[in-house]
């Protein structure tokens, strides 16, 4: 896609080093554009020096061609392939593709489409083929990328994107080469250049008495233009045909939809100028056209209807109307015009304003194209664009390397296939043996007699690298509780499984630094709640390990795969955690408590740092908690849940919990009211149940309202004397149904269905921070999934009896929320519980901001109501809610400020540029109508 540029001023052969910026001066796009291409003209010679024409690191299988075991399909190994210094990607979780699939190649050469399975698949005759890759870049734009857009600024692209693009081909040969570094006669053919070149001038005007300037003389025109001059169909002078376009051909819009001839599109231009109008040429685009080198005819536009974005053509363009991601570019040729462009010829051609231009003898291809700057202060034109060299197209710039060898059989089989890749080691994968090694004299007699880096790495591994370093097998606690109390340690855990009979306790020590191999170093505690707890340790960094424990605690408190207790910093960074499921919140990945509230006058005050980590937390667990932390960072985590192993719990198993029970009869009986006296309709009730005299209104589950009633005449209760005693008989009854399949009947039957089916892994919190103080809270960049609640952030304390009457309010201090992608998964058996994507209350000054939070509700949760960002308690000064984006959600924003500290005039609180999709009301945003909030350009 072209872009919106001045001119491209960039020659190598002027060997420009940079460009250099000067004071006052006006800044250019050419400039900038230009110090680009100087730098990426140095990194690709830089890698072609070094690599060689062609290469691919031998540390993978880089675009290794290879066939299945039948013989009849080849595929494309991931990994990355330089070509002449332009890198060529497929991203390794790809792994391999097939010839057939590739991205940017739907017409791969020797397939054949089969319409009715939609599939393309490879046929090959008997004989030899070369297998080779094309690259080049190619320009893409906001039209064709939205993401490139900032919608902070309302919508206008800015600058464009180059791209990569490869292709595997296959070429059949004459004749089979005796290997493949041998001459190919078909290969120079294959990678041919463009011959023909392209010449430009202004039109001389006629002659004219001495010392004046000819009428007619120069470029005419009142605008600065950049001229494309841009191959239409290949083939040799007189046979190719050209376009032009005086913008660059940025005049380009989205095609929504085609009817025969007509087409609705996006907008119908940026002004008055770079707009559609009736009688111009125009080209239906797509990446398919423009990466296969096979643009579509050109039409004429006949009528317009800017209202309606509608534009007739010329004639019917139904034959691409199945297309995907069309586009609509404007050309400005007309005279001489025609569906195929205009006939080139090396006669002087004129454009307009006094332009024109000539094709020398040569072969051309499509999508050639040269630029051509064109002034009005000069009235001359830039030309020839690159003194000193042939004026061959600017681009696109074609680059080849040889991959493979392919022979095939008779019949039609792949034999054998040789590889014609070269391959060159990385940098640290050079032979130590080969490289001198010159000591300096303060390593001393440790490495007297060396010579080579070898054998300086080997005397190096003599020095001690960590103060303690632990092995499978060994008895590691007898180890660990050698260190002395309050020592500092480094401790290294080498590649293996450690299996843990129980936790790891590292008691009263100093500063730790616990180190391992990632996930070569596995410690697994199965029938412990944690692998590593620290207790009362001054400092402890954890970083490369992999952790798991088996069962979840059986008391009210809450331990951690890897349990931290009143140690003053923690910080862990690359670490796999993984802790076990249970049917009540009872455990978490990560946990780090303080026991006692910190004070603020302490020196050293409670960090936690944890980044870069993948936390796998079981069936409703947590996957970190904070307790009583001062300052809590959480950035660039994976928190996401468990899968079962084997069979899932039953509900029954899960139902014996009796927190997990609980939460089952409150999704069926919740806001309980003695008595049948009229509730005012305020949601919090839908049902009501009577036996004799007796009445109990509650709230249940909307398709439940009239099996409770049929419930109750199907099994009557008896002795009810109260309505307590109905409510208990209700309890009772939820109680068996959980027990007892065979009680349930028709809407019964089907919630407990819904909620048996939808029984799957379930994080209950990704995130949380608690406990009565929290001075600063960063949780940025995350990714939380499938979890009932994302991340909460909220402080408060348990009120004794004693000290009932105290007025002490817990308030976090800096709390910033941003750039989390979480994951709201809410199956029917949660309907008890807490649920929202973000949970702030009580906090001084809070940021919640470019979050993406998406809700996935289960069938038996289809009317559940959840928030997407929930606010609450006691509010500071200063709350700012934006750019988040939470779909699917009945409320996206609620904010609810109570007893708001400082009061609500000295308060800023503003909510703005949310973007809610799938809100029950018009905004998505509920608050208090007392509430002093600005509400800015949130949308449904």
């Amino acid at each position: 896609m072209p872009g919106d540029y001045s001119r491209n001023t960039f020659n190598p052969r002027k060997h420009y080093s940079a460009v250099l910026m000067q004071q006052g001066r006006v800044q250019l796009d050419a400039d900038w554009n230009e110090q680009q291409a100087i730098a990426a003209w140095r990194e690709r010679a830089e890698a072609a020096d070094l690599i060689g024409a062609s290469g691919t690191p031998k540390s993978g299988d880089g675009f290794k061609i290879e066939s299945d075991k039948s013989g009849e399909k080849l595929t494309i190994a991931a990994g990355h392939f330089y070509v002449e210094g332009l890198l060529c990607e497929l991203d390794a979780d790809k792994g391999k593709i097939g010839y057939t699939a590739q991205p940017d190649h739907p017409h791969a050469e020797y397939t054949r489409f089969h319409p009715h399975a939609r599939t393309r698949e490879l046929e090959l005759g008997a004989g030899t083929y070369l297998a080779y890759l094309a690259a080049w870049e190619m320009e893409v734009g906001a039209i064709c990328d939205a993401r490139l857009r900032e919608s902070a600024l309302g919508g206008p692209d800015t600058a464009q994107r180059a791209r990569v693009i490869w292709q595997v081909r296959l070429a059949r040969l004459a004749a089979a080469p005796a290997d493949y570094s041998s001459s190919i006669p078909e290969w120079a053919l294959l990678t041919a250049p463009t011959s023909g070149t392209l010449d430009a001038r202004v039109k001389p005007g006629a002659a004219a008495l001495p010392c004046e300037v000819p009428a007619s003389a120069g470029y005419t025109s009142l605008e600065n233009q950049l001229y494309r001059i841009e191959i239409h169909t290949g083939g040799g002078s007189g046979v190719a045909t050209f376009k032009w376009s005086r913008d660059n051909a940025i005049v380009e819009t989205a095609i929504d939809t085609i009817s025969g001839s007509e087409l609705t599109v996006a907008d119908m231009g940026k002004d008055e100028v770079l707009c559609f109008s009736p009688g111009q040429w125009v080209e239906i685009v797509d990446h398919e056209s423009e990466v296969e080198r096979s643009p579509h005819a050109l039409f004429r536009i006949t009528e317009m209807d800017k209202a309606k974005r509608r534009i007739v053509l010329s004639r019917s363009a139904s034959a691409l109307a199945g297309k995907s991601a069309l586009r609509l570019r404007r050309w400005d040729q007309l005279a001489g015009a025609a569906e195929d462009g205009i006939a080139t010829a090396k006669d002087w051609i004129a454009l307009e304003s006094g332009v024109e231009v000539s094709f020398a003898e040569g072969l051309y291809h499509s999508g050639d194209h040269w630029l051509i700057p064109a002034r009005t202060l000069s009235g001359q034109i830039e030309w020839p664009p690159r003194p000193g060299a042939a004026n061959k197209p600017l681009a696109p710039d074609y680059r080849y390397a040889r991959l493979a060898l392919i022979h095939v059989g008779a019949d039609g089989k792949i034999s054998r296939i040789d590889d014609c890749r070269a391959r060159f080691p990385a940098l640290t994968g050079i032979a130590a043996d080969d490289v001198l090694y010159a000591p300096a004299s303060a390593c001393g007699s440790a490495f007297a007699g060396v010579r080579t880096v070898r054998d300086a790495l080997d005397a190096f591994c003599q020095r001690p690298e960590c103060s303690l370093v632990l092995s499978p097998g060994e008895d590691l606690q007898a180890r660990i509780d050698a260190l002395p109390s309050g020592a500092d340690a480094s401790i290294c855990f080498r590649p293996g499984t450690y299996a843990l009979p129980s936790a790891l306790n590292f008691s009263g020590k100093g500063r730790l630094r616990i180190t391992g191999a990632g996930a070569g170093s596995r410690l697994v505690a199965a029938d412990a709640e944690s692998a590593l707890r620290f207790i009362h340790c001054v400092a402890v960094i954890v970083r490369d390990l992999s952790a798991e424990s088996g069962k979840v605690a059986s008391g009210n408190r809450i331990n951690g795969t890897l349990d931290f207790e009143d140690c003053t910093d923690v910080e862990i960074s690359s670490l796999s955690a993984k802790c076990a499921g249970g049917a009540r919140r009872a455990a978490a990945c990560i946990a780090v408590r303080h026991t006692v509230r910190p004070s603020k006058a302490k020196l050293h005050q409670p960090t936690l740092s944890v980044r870069g980590c993948d936390l796998i937390a079981g069936h409703r667990q947590i996957g970190l908690l904070a307790v009583n932390v001062i300052n809590t960072g959480v950035e660039r985590n994976r928190i996401h849940a468990a899968p079962r192993q084997g069979a899932a719990l039953s509900l029954g198993e899960l139902a014996k919990d009796s927190v997990y029970r609980e939460s089952v009869i409150a999704g069926l009986i919740a806001n309980a009211t003695l008595g049948d006296k009229r509730i005012p309709a305020n949601g919090v009730t839908n049902c009501t149940v009577r036996s004799g005299t007796q009445a109990v209104q509650f709230r249940t589950h909307p398709d439940l309202k009239k099996a409770w009633a049929e419930h109750l005449s199907a099994h009557p209760p008896t002795g009810i004397a109260k309505a307590q005693d109905l409510l208990a008989w209700m309890h009772e009854q939820v109680v068996k149904m959980i027990n007892d399949p065979a009680l349930r009947s028709g809407a019964f039957s089907a919630w407990f269905d819904a909620a048996i089916r939808e029984n799957a892994p379930r994080l209950f919190q990704g995130i949380v921070v608690g406990g009565e103080v929290a001075e600063e809270v960063r949780v940025r960049d995350n990714t939380i999934e499938d979890a009932l609640q994302g991340v909460h952030v909220g402080v408060s304390h348990r009120v004794s009896p004693a000290d009932a009457a105290a007025t002490r309010v817990d308030i976090a201090g800096v709390v910033q929320i941003s750039g989390n992608t979480i994951e709201i998964a809410l199956p029917m058996e949660t309907s008890g519980d807490e649920r929202h994507g973000i949970f702030v209350g009580n906090c001084a000054s809070l940021t919640v901001e470019a979050n993406r939070i998406k809700f996935l509700r289960g069938s038996g949760a289809a009317k559940a109501e959840i928030d997407g960002i929930r606010i609450y308690g006691h509010i500071g000064n200063r709350v700012v809610v934006e750019r988040n984006h939470l779909s699917d959600f009945p409320t996206g924003i609620r904010f609810t400020p109570r007893f708001p500290y400082p009061p609500q005039a000295s308060a800023l609180w503003i909510i703005a540029e949310n973007f809610t999709p799938g809100a029950a009301n018009s905004h998505g945003v509920v608050v208090p109508q007392s509430a002093n909030v600005e509400l800015r350009l949130n949308r449904p």
